[in-house]
Protein backbone atom coordinates (compact mmCIF):
# COMPACT_ATOMS: atom_id res chain seq x y z
CA UNK A 1 0.00 0.00 0.00
CA UNK A 2 1.20 3.51 -0.86
CA UNK A 3 1.14 6.63 1.28
CA UNK A 4 2.16 10.27 0.86
CA UNK A 5 3.15 12.67 3.64
CA UNK A 6 3.20 16.33 2.62
CA UNK A 7 5.91 18.28 4.46
CA UNK A 8 6.83 21.16 2.17
CA UNK A 9 5.21 24.12 3.96
CA UNK A 10 7.05 26.99 5.61
CA UNK A 11 4.98 26.88 8.79
CA UNK A 12 3.95 30.55 8.72
CA UNK A 13 0.82 30.09 10.85
CA UNK A 14 2.76 27.94 13.31
CA UNK A 15 5.11 30.86 14.06
CA UNK A 16 8.19 29.13 12.60
CA UNK A 17 8.27 31.12 9.33
CA UNK A 18 10.60 28.70 7.58
CA UNK A 19 13.35 28.86 10.20
CA UNK A 20 12.39 25.41 11.46
CA UNK A 21 9.80 23.20 9.80
CA UNK A 22 6.78 22.27 11.89
CA UNK A 23 7.00 18.66 10.69
CA UNK A 24 10.23 18.48 12.71
CA UNK A 25 8.68 19.65 15.98
CA UNK A 26 8.92 16.84 18.56
CA UNK A 27 5.89 14.96 19.88
CA UNK A 28 5.56 11.89 22.07
CA UNK A 29 5.35 8.39 20.67
CA UNK A 30 6.14 4.83 21.69
CA UNK A 31 9.26 3.26 20.19
CA UNK A 32 10.25 -0.31 21.07
CA UNK A 33 8.00 -0.12 24.11
CA UNK A 34 9.47 3.13 25.43
CA UNK A 35 8.08 6.66 25.53
CA UNK A 36 10.21 8.91 23.32
CA UNK A 37 10.14 12.31 21.65
CA UNK A 38 10.38 12.24 17.86
CA UNK A 39 9.64 14.72 15.06
CA UNK A 40 5.99 14.81 13.98
CA UNK A 41 6.92 13.48 10.53
CA UNK A 42 8.52 10.38 12.08
CA UNK A 43 5.51 9.82 14.33
CA UNK A 44 3.24 9.94 11.25
CA UNK A 45 5.63 7.60 9.45
CA UNK A 46 5.45 5.12 12.37
CA UNK A 47 1.65 5.34 12.44
CA UNK A 48 1.32 4.67 8.72
CA UNK A 49 3.77 1.76 8.85
CA UNK A 50 1.77 0.24 11.72
CA UNK A 51 -1.36 0.64 9.58
CA UNK A 52 0.08 -1.48 6.79
CA UNK A 53 1.72 1.09 4.50
CA UNK A 54 4.63 -0.45 2.60
CA UNK A 55 5.69 2.37 0.24
CA UNK A 56 5.91 5.83 1.72
CA UNK A 57 6.74 9.12 -0.03
CA UNK A 58 7.42 12.43 1.72
CA UNK A 59 7.03 15.69 -0.21
CA UNK A 60 9.50 18.34 0.96
CA UNK A 61 10.84 21.75 0.01
CA UNK A 62 14.17 21.23 -1.83
CA UNK A 63 15.69 23.97 0.37
CA UNK A 64 14.76 22.14 3.57
CA UNK A 65 18.07 20.40 4.20
CA UNK A 66 17.24 19.67 7.84
CA UNK A 67 14.16 17.58 7.12
CA UNK A 68 15.78 15.94 4.10
CA UNK A 69 18.79 14.93 6.18
CA UNK A 70 16.68 13.57 9.02
CA UNK A 71 14.50 11.49 6.72
CA UNK A 72 17.57 10.11 4.96
CA UNK A 73 19.13 9.06 8.25
CA UNK A 74 16.17 7.84 10.30
CA UNK A 75 13.56 6.95 7.66
CA UNK A 76 15.84 5.41 5.00
CA UNK A 77 13.14 3.31 3.32
CA UNK A 78 11.18 6.47 2.44
CA UNK A 79 11.16 8.17 -0.95
CA UNK A 80 11.73 11.94 -0.97
CA UNK A 81 9.94 14.06 -3.57
CA UNK A 82 10.41 17.81 -4.01
CA UNK A 83 7.69 20.41 -4.41
CA UNK A 84 9.72 22.82 -6.51
CA UNK A 85 6.90 25.32 -7.10
CA UNK A 86 4.86 26.81 -4.26
CA UNK A 87 1.52 26.05 -5.85
CA UNK A 88 -0.56 24.95 -2.87
CA UNK A 89 -1.37 21.80 -0.98
CA UNK A 90 -2.89 20.17 -4.04
CA UNK A 91 0.30 20.93 -5.92
CA UNK A 92 2.32 19.16 -3.23
CA UNK A 93 0.12 16.07 -3.55
CA UNK A 94 0.35 16.13 -7.35
CA UNK A 95 4.15 16.28 -7.22
CA UNK A 96 4.14 12.77 -5.71
CA UNK A 97 1.65 11.27 -8.17
CA UNK A 98 4.26 9.24 -10.05
CA UNK A 99 5.27 7.45 -6.84
CA UNK A 100 1.79 5.93 -6.38
CA UNK A 101 1.53 2.59 -8.19
CA UNK A 102 -1.74 1.29 -6.79
CA UNK A 103 -5.37 2.33 -7.36
CA UNK A 104 -5.56 4.19 -4.07
CA UNK A 105 -3.24 5.76 -1.50
CA UNK A 106 -3.19 7.19 2.01
CA UNK A 107 -2.49 10.92 2.28
CA UNK A 108 -1.41 12.52 5.56
CA UNK A 109 -0.41 16.15 6.00
CA UNK A 110 2.94 16.39 7.75
CA UNK A 111 1.62 18.66 10.49
CA UNK A 112 -1.19 16.42 11.77
CA UNK A 113 -1.55 12.93 13.18
CA UNK A 114 -4.47 10.63 13.93
CA UNK A 115 -3.84 9.50 17.49
CA UNK A 116 -6.27 6.60 17.19
CA UNK A 117 -4.40 4.31 14.83
CA UNK A 118 -7.39 2.05 14.44
CA UNK A 119 -8.85 4.71 12.13
CA UNK A 120 -6.36 3.86 9.39
CA UNK A 121 -7.38 0.20 9.59
CA UNK A 122 -11.05 1.21 9.31
CA UNK A 123 -10.31 3.31 6.23
CA UNK A 124 -8.55 0.43 4.51
CA UNK A 125 -11.34 -1.97 5.49
CA UNK A 126 -13.97 0.34 3.97
CA UNK A 127 -12.01 0.58 0.74
CA UNK A 128 -11.60 -3.21 0.65
CA UNK A 129 -15.36 -3.67 1.03
CA UNK A 130 -15.78 -2.17 -2.44
CA UNK A 131 -18.49 0.27 -1.35
CA UNK A 132 -16.28 3.37 -1.29
CA UNK A 133 -13.31 4.31 -3.43
CA UNK A 134 -12.24 7.27 -1.27
CA UNK A 135 -12.59 7.70 2.48
CA UNK A 136 -12.24 10.95 4.42
CA UNK A 137 -11.79 11.51 8.15
CA UNK A 138 -14.07 14.14 9.65
CA UNK A 139 -14.46 15.90 12.99
CA UNK A 140 -17.12 18.20 14.44
CA UNK A 141 -15.95 21.83 14.82
CA UNK A 142 -17.45 25.05 16.17
CA UNK A 143 -16.36 27.32 13.29
CA UNK A 144 -16.71 25.20 10.16
CA UNK A 145 -16.16 28.15 7.79
CA UNK A 146 -12.47 28.06 8.78
CA UNK A 147 -12.08 24.52 7.43
CA UNK A 148 -12.81 22.40 4.45
CA UNK A 149 -16.12 20.72 5.30
CA UNK A 150 -18.18 17.75 4.14
CA UNK A 151 -21.92 17.46 3.56
CA UNK A 152 -22.90 13.90 4.45
CA UNK A 153 -25.74 11.46 4.94
CA UNK A 154 -25.71 8.65 7.44
CA UNK A 155 -24.72 5.16 6.38
CA UNK A 156 -24.51 1.87 8.25
CA UNK A 157 -20.74 1.77 8.81
CA UNK A 158 -19.82 5.43 8.43
CA UNK A 159 -21.27 8.37 6.51
CA UNK A 160 -21.65 8.90 2.79
CA UNK A 161 -20.01 12.13 1.60
CA UNK A 162 -22.21 14.05 -0.82
CA UNK A 163 -20.12 17.20 -1.19
CA UNK A 164 -16.95 18.87 0.11
CA UNK A 165 -16.23 22.61 0.09
CA UNK A 166 -13.15 24.63 1.05
CA UNK A 167 -13.68 27.28 3.76
CA UNK A 168 -17.21 28.17 2.70
CA UNK A 169 -20.58 27.88 4.38
CA UNK A 170 -21.93 24.42 3.61
CA UNK A 171 -24.45 23.93 6.41
CA UNK A 172 -22.20 21.22 7.85
CA UNK A 173 -20.02 21.34 10.96
CA UNK A 174 -17.94 18.34 9.85
CA UNK A 175 -14.41 19.49 9.02
CA UNK A 176 -11.91 17.51 6.99
CA UNK A 177 -8.98 16.11 8.93
CA UNK A 178 -5.82 15.97 6.83
CA UNK A 179 -5.81 12.18 6.72
CA UNK A 180 -7.38 10.73 3.60
CA UNK A 181 -7.62 7.50 1.66
CA UNK A 182 -8.01 8.64 -1.94
CA UNK A 183 -8.69 6.93 -5.23
CA UNK A 184 -5.80 7.71 -7.54
CA UNK A 185 -8.20 9.38 -9.99
CA UNK A 186 -7.87 12.48 -7.77
CA UNK A 187 -4.54 13.13 -9.52
CA UNK A 188 -6.43 13.67 -12.79
CA UNK A 189 -8.57 16.38 -11.21
CA UNK A 190 -5.55 18.01 -9.58
CA UNK A 191 -3.70 18.11 -12.90
CA UNK A 192 -6.70 19.77 -14.58
CA UNK A 193 -6.54 22.69 -12.13
CA UNK A 194 -4.75 25.57 -13.87
CA UNK A 195 -4.99 27.90 -10.88
CA UNK A 196 -1.87 29.48 -9.48
CA UNK A 197 -2.64 27.75 -6.18
CA UNK A 198 -3.89 24.18 -6.53
CA UNK A 199 -6.13 22.99 -3.69
CA UNK A 200 -7.00 19.41 -2.77
CA UNK A 201 -10.61 19.91 -1.63
CA UNK A 202 -11.94 21.04 -5.06
CA UNK A 203 -10.28 18.02 -6.65
CA UNK A 204 -12.01 15.70 -4.17
CA UNK A 205 -15.31 17.46 -4.94
CA UNK A 206 -14.79 16.95 -8.67
CA UNK A 207 -14.08 13.27 -8.08
CA UNK A 208 -17.38 12.96 -6.17
CA UNK A 209 -19.22 14.76 -8.97
CA UNK A 210 -17.71 12.27 -11.41
CA UNK A 211 -18.97 9.24 -9.56
CA UNK A 212 -16.20 8.35 -7.11
CA UNK A 213 -18.16 6.97 -4.16
CA UNK A 214 -16.74 8.63 -1.05
CA UNK A 215 -17.26 7.67 2.58
CA UNK A 216 -16.41 9.47 5.77
CA UNK A 217 -15.35 8.35 9.24
CA UNK A 218 -16.22 10.78 12.04
CA UNK A 219 -13.52 10.91 14.70
CA UNK A 220 -13.48 12.57 18.09
CA UNK A 221 -11.92 16.02 18.16
CA UNK A 222 -9.12 14.94 20.50
CA UNK A 223 -8.13 12.06 18.20
CA UNK A 224 -6.76 14.42 15.54
CA UNK A 225 -3.75 16.54 16.56
CA UNK A 226 -2.61 19.30 14.20
CA UNK A 227 0.24 21.83 14.40
CA UNK A 228 -1.54 24.32 12.16
CA UNK A 229 -1.28 27.33 14.48
CA UNK A 230 1.39 28.48 16.91
CA UNK A 231 -0.97 28.19 19.90
CA UNK A 232 -1.80 24.55 19.03
CA UNK A 233 1.59 23.10 19.83
CA UNK A 234 1.26 22.69 23.61
CA UNK A 235 -2.09 20.93 23.13
CA UNK A 236 -0.61 18.58 20.53
CA UNK A 237 2.30 17.63 22.77
CA UNK A 238 -0.05 17.04 25.71
CA UNK A 239 -2.36 14.83 23.66
CA UNK A 240 0.45 12.74 22.18
CA UNK A 241 1.74 12.21 25.73
CA UNK A 242 -1.74 11.25 26.95
CA UNK A 243 -2.41 8.79 24.13
CA UNK A 244 1.11 7.29 24.23
CA UNK A 245 1.18 6.88 28.00
CA UNK A 246 -2.26 5.25 28.04
CA UNK A 247 -1.31 2.76 25.34
CA UNK A 248 -3.92 4.07 22.91
CA UNK A 249 -1.17 5.30 20.59
CA UNK A 250 0.85 2.21 19.71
Amino acid sequence: MDAIITAAGLGTRSGLNGRFRKEMLPVYMIERGKLVLRPMVESIYSSLRAGGVEKLTVVVDPADSGTIGYIGKYMPDTRIVFQRTRNGYGGAVLSAAYSVRENFFILNAGDGIMLNRGIIERMISLRSSGKYRSILTLMEVDEPEKYGTAVVERDTECVKVRKVVEKEKSGSNLALCALYLLDRSVFDFLSQDRSEIVELTPAIEKSIENGVETGGIIVRRNEWASLGRVEDYSSVVSRTLEFSSSGRLL
